[in-house]
């Protein structure tokens, strides 16, 4: 009689148990998951605050710079590239359209300094990350698919083009031979 009793009773126990182990579980996951989501999208919502229209992002390399329109439409502008990066306005492409190109300085001056310094020393690599802003903040994230030296009188680059990429435009560090340049293509993704 007194072992029935005990059955019983550890039998209550084992469920009471099992009833809150699985308690637990499901008050874990159902608040676990939010919790993640809610954390996800408070990470994406941060990120979208931080963008600034007309911006270029280069996380890899600490870039994080306006870029401005060239006025005199298709000329290298010596004004434009002392105030920083400037979109080659030829080609009348804007960050998500054809071919997007975008001058910059690699190396600081009395005159100007060098936004694209990192990019000159060739720090980035094929699949690193580039994004851009419009003057609408709407995100364009390309990806890192070329990046060549060319002659400085080579303006294949900065053609018109269907497919949609961004192409960065900057002398070569630290020899920064008058010839040449360096040439980074991301396609958008």
């Amino acid at each position: 009689m007194i072992k029935d009793k005990i059955k019983k009773l550890n039998k209550k126990k084992i469920l009471l148990v099992l009833l809150a182990i699985s308690l637990f579980v499901v008050v874990y996951i159902f608040f676990g998951l939010n919790h993640k989501k809610d954390n996800n999208t408070d990470n994406i919502n941060k990120e979208n605050r931080d963008l600034k229209p007309n911006h270029i992002i280069i996380s890899k390399i600490g870039l994080n710079e306006p870029v401005y329109d060239d006025e005199k439409k298709g000329a290298v502008s010596d004004d434009f590239l002392n105030k920083g990066l400037f979109y080659y306005d030829e080609n009348t492409n804007k960050p998500g359209q054809g071919n997007c190109v975008i001058f910059g300085h690699s190396a600081k001056t009395s005159k100007h300094s060098a936004p694209f310094q990192r990019i000159g020393k060739k720090e980035l690599k094929k699949g690193d990350e580039i994004i851009l802003t419009d003057k609408d903040n709407k995100k364009y994230i390309y990806e890192v698919s070329d990046i060549k030296i060319i002659k400085s009188n080579d303006f294949s680059v900065i053609k018109p083009t269907v497919k949609k990429i961004v192409t960065l435009i900057t002398c070569i560090a630290p020899d920064f031979p008058r010839d040449k340049r360096l040439v980074v293509v991301g396609n958008l993704k």
